[in-house]
């Protein structure tokens, strides 16, 4: 995922901290996105790329965002505006990828590479979701930085504070209104441990303008060079559904054990058996389910006593899944078995 769309996703919410706590103690991203508009977007310009994010659409459950990238060298600014860019669906862009995010439990549900026409592996991109969490506290003035040499020992500083540059379709905005935000990232052994970030936002915009890291083992500083409204993909385009997998099937005393990894926005699974000499027809079959620890795992348990009854001996079975959110998704398991 790229550095732009972690830092988005990053603020989304504040996991396990009631609207109240948040409230009176830290800001949060979902705030800022719930009053956002689909169309709202921010370019920011990192290792001689540009990225821009959108919202394509925003429900009271569901964020999905699009960001494509883009070489320097591959866009001339002085004959298009990112408007006219996209219009002709980004000339020169080297990546686009779409990310689900769902709102209400903060987790990267989905993210798919309409470039590559594959979904992304989300177990590559769950290390960056350790920013989810990390509240937004106002960063006092006496923190913040100012602008021109610093006063004499003793003297008052009158310095105005430092407020990066605001950037608003193509227009330089000349005295910006800026709200700036600090967090540090927990310890935890990596590169980033125990660093501190600061955030800055536009009260225009969603998106942070300006984010830098202020640990001096590590530097990092990503920066808006455009944002803006009204901003609408050329792509009429609906975020493909990951089927879910058979990963492996038990037989247990007492029970029947499948393993499935299925996409969290899956609810509801319907399971069937094919009987190999009877495959016209499908049997309903029912299941306790149980989450694993991966959030995408999911274990069903049948009771042997229900398959005696339905099941014949010495047939060739084949189980089925149907996401009862998604009928037109029809997977079946590649090993069969058969009931003695």
């Amino acid at each position: 995922m790229r550095l732009l769309a972690v830092a988005i996703l990053t603020f989304v919410c504040l996991p396990g901290t009631t609207p109240a706590l948040i409230a009176q103690t830290a800001m949060s991203l979902q705030e800022k996105l719930y009053q956002a508009e689909a169309g709202s977007y921010v370019v920011t310009e990192q290792d001689k790329n540009y990225s821009l994010l959108l919202i394509r659409s925003i429900t009271s459950d569901t964020l999905l965002l699009e960001e494509i990238s883009v070489p320097i060298n591959q866009i001339d600014l002085s004959k298009y505006s990112w408007k006219s860019w996209l219009e002709k669906k980004a000339p020169g862009h080297t990546a686009w990828t779409f990310y689900q995010i769902n709102l209400t439990t903060s987790a990267l549900e989905e993210a798919y590479s309409y470039t590559k026409k594959s979904w992304l592996i989300l177990d590559e991109e769950q290390f960056l979701t350790k920013l989810f969490a990390l509240p937004l506290w106002p960063l006092p003035a006496d923190k913040r930085k100012r602008i021109g040499p610093a006063p004499s020992t003793g003297e008052i500083d009158r310095r105005a504070l430092w407020t990066p540059p605001l950037f608003t379709d193509g227009k330089k905005t000349t005295k910006p209104q800026i709200e700036a935000y600090e967090t540090s990232w927990p310890n935890d052994n990596s590169k980033l441990s125990g660093s501190p970030l600061e955030l800055y936002f536009s009260p225009l915009s969603p998106f942070p303008v300006w984010i830098e890291v202020k640990s001096p083992h590590y530097t990092f500083k990503l920066r808006a060079v455009d944002s803006g409204k009204e901003l609408f993909s050329p792509i009429s385009f609906k975020m493909p559904l990951r089927p879910p997998q058979f990963i492996s099937m038990q037989r247990l005393d007492g029970k029947f054990r499948l393993l499935i990894k299925s996409p969290a926005y899956f609810e509801k699974l319907n399971l069937f058996a094919i009987d190999a000499t009877n495959p016209s027809s499908a049997i309903p079959i029912t299941y306790v389910a149980c989450k694993g620890v991966d959030p995408e795992q999911l274990f069903l348990d049948i009771d042997h006593r229900l398959l005696d009854k339905i099941f014949e001996k010495n047939h060739r079975y084949q189980w089925v899944l149907v996401p009862e959110e998604a009928s037109d998704i029809y997977v079946e398991a590649e090993e069969s078995f058969i009931w003695k």
